[in-house]
């Protein structure tokens, strides 16, 4: 039945597409970040399986590989969520969005930068 609805009064419907790219509704990064994660996860645990049942060989993909491929992608993901909040509904960028992006983005950085200088400088207490 549902589908017979949908049918009988599909034509009728219309969606808008006019979304600017920088806005909720067009900011697609976190969507590809998290298909990229799942995809990463899902070849780390079917590449073993899949090779013993073509070749018989026995291979393991362990946390080095998850740590080479699905920390970076985690990264950006993190580092992105926190713009998803400072974009506008339907809007784009407000005037004020690229400081707010800018203190953001230099704040995300901050642990990063001082976990380096701290393995560079051992005895840098920060």
């Amino acid at each position: 039945m549902p589908l017979l609805l949908f049918a009988w009064r599909g034509p009728e419907l219309a969606a808008r597409a006019d979304f600017p790219p920088l806005s909720r509704e067009g900011a697609d990064l976190n969507n590809i970040l998290l298909v990229s994660a799942s995809v990463i996860v899902l070849v780390g645990t079917f590449y073993p399986l899949a090779l013993e049942l073509v070749s018989g060989a026995r291979s393991r993909l362990g946390p080095p590989y998850f740590a080479a491929s699905f920390n970076p992608v985690m990264a950006l993901l993190v580092a992105a969520m926190g713009m998803g909040p400072l974009l506008v509904w339907r809007g784009g960028w407000r005037p004020r969005d690229r400081a707010n992006l800018l203190l953001a983005g230099g704040l995300a950085l901050r642990e990063p930068v001082f976990s380096c200088c701290c393995k560079i400088w051992p005895g840098l207490k920060i």
